[in-house]
């Protein structure tokens, strides 16, 4: 399949990058960020706006071995990566490389020319991030409740919390126990239910070492540093605030519900703390499914009493951990609202545990509204290199599993004023 054009695009074979990259293809993917990167299966595309910042491109990459330019039939051409510029004038020849003027998109030869695929650039691509931005707005309040909706959000001095890494690591550990599964079987299936669950778990223990001050309660940092995956029987919000990528990865409300269960057993088995993870999962496999507010409030009102308004709990709303405290609040800030930004504000204006009932608003928004790009934009920069492979990782295995999820916008507009210079093509 194709992967789309923009601007400056710097191209090379997936198959070439295992030959000669330092790493091989899994330390590229680890090296080079959103939101410049995609691939499809033939090809890797990162790119840059300017010409400068393309140089740099090419000499990192000659740096490593790849090399620029060969001469075929008494005229240079690409050899191991291909540049173009956005599709005006005449690019520079390369013989592995097939270009759509048309759709603004290139293919390697004699690979399937349709299902166009777009980076991470645009919000509708990306995935699983609602509630690690609900966690970064969220952070700075924390400690310091506000009773009203903040201007802004994602400040200077804001940062992720254990909530954002625990969202990843729950979505790894799906992942990664899916793989030892049968999906066709699963839900009826008890063993498989257990590898899925322990996978979780190694994954939890495993990504919250690699984040020792991320934030977590003192009993999740005992259980963590335990050699032993032991059950806890916690029924704090935790549960919930990670459960989103069930809601996004299920194909059904039920394997919704069970990823939710699962994600929460082994930190949060009482019944309250799975309660939370269902729920949330639940109402995100719904809103992503098309279903409306009122059936996710109807579908919610099983779990918890709705019975308020957020007015009506501003003035009497304290810090509280638990699930029964913190995500029919956090549902409610959602549904009394109609954009991303909104839901989130609403979130923080609770108080109490802003950060986390923030997380939890988020991640239902993400599933109903799109995200303003600027929003995502400065989450991206208070990431780190591990977070954002894992973001990376989490919405490739969601394009794979629905690919018709990831619909292409039709109304791109993009500069037409470029020409690549084919005198930088060196001998």
């Amino acid at each position: 399949m194709p992967v789309a054009l923009e601007f400056f695009n710097f191209i090379v074979p997936i198959e070439t990058i295992r030959k000669k990259y330092p790493g091989g293809w899994k330390q590229c993917l680890k090296d080079n960020d959103y939101p410049c990167m995609w691939h499809d299966e033939h090809l890797f595309r990162t790119g840059a706006m300017n010409t400068m910042d393309i140089e740099d491109i090419i000499i990192r990459w000659e740096n490593m071995g790849f090399k620029r330019a060969e001469r075929v039939n008494g005229r240079n051409v690409w050899k191991d990566f291909c540049v173009l510029g956005l599709l005006t004038g005449e690019n520079a020849p390369c013989e592995w490389l097939e270009v759509d003027e048309k759709r603004f998109c290139a293919y390697l030869k004699g690979t399937d020319p349709y299902d166009l695929v777009y980076g991470m650039l645009y919000p509708e691509n990306l995935r699983v991030i609602g509630a690690m931005i609900g966690d970064i707005s969220g952070s700075g309040y924390e400690w310091k409740n506000i009773k009203y909706k903040p201007n802004r959000l994602i400040r200077a001095h804001d940062h992720f919390t254990d909530d954002t890494v625990l969202t990843y690591a729950v979505a790894l550990g799906i992942l990664e126990g899916m793989k030892k599964i049968d999906r066709s079987i699963w839900m009826t299936d008890i063993a498989m239910q257990d590898a899925i669950e322990l996978e979780i778990a190694l994954s939890l223990k495993s990504i919250a070492r690699k984040y020792p001050n991320a934030g977590y309660g003192r009993a999740f940092k005992r259980w963590v540093r335990k050699e032993a995956i032991e059950p806890r029987n916690s029924w704090g919000n935790g549960s919930a605030m990670r459960a989103s990528f069930a809601g996004w990865y299920a194909d059904s409300l039920e394997e919704a519900e069970l990823l939710g269960r699962l994600s929460a057993r082994f930190t949060h088995g009482h019944p309250e703390g799975i309660k939370g993870a269902m729920a949330v999962a639940g109402c995100i496999y719904l809103l992503r499914t098309g279903h409306g507010k009122e059936e996710v409030r109807e579908y919610a009102n099983q779990y918890y009493d709705l019975n308020f308004t957020l007015d009506e709990i501003h003035p009497t709303y304290r810090f509280d951990k638990s699930c029964a405290g913190s995500v029919p609040q956090a549902i409610e800030a959602f549904l009394e609202n109609d954009s991303f930004e909104e839901v989130v504000k609403a979130a923080i204006s609770i108080g109490g545990d802003s950060d986390t009932i923030a997380a939890i608003a988020g991640s239902l928004a993400e599933a109903c509204y799109p995200i303003p790009t600027d929003l995502i934009y400065r989450a991206w920069g208070k990431l780190d290199s591990r977070i954002k492979f894992a973001v990376r990782t989490v919405t490739e295995a969601l394009r794979c599993n629905r690919p018709d999820d990831f619909a292409i916008k039709s109304d791109l507009v993009f500069p037409r004023d470029y020409e690549f210079n084919k005198d930088n093509m060196e001998e």
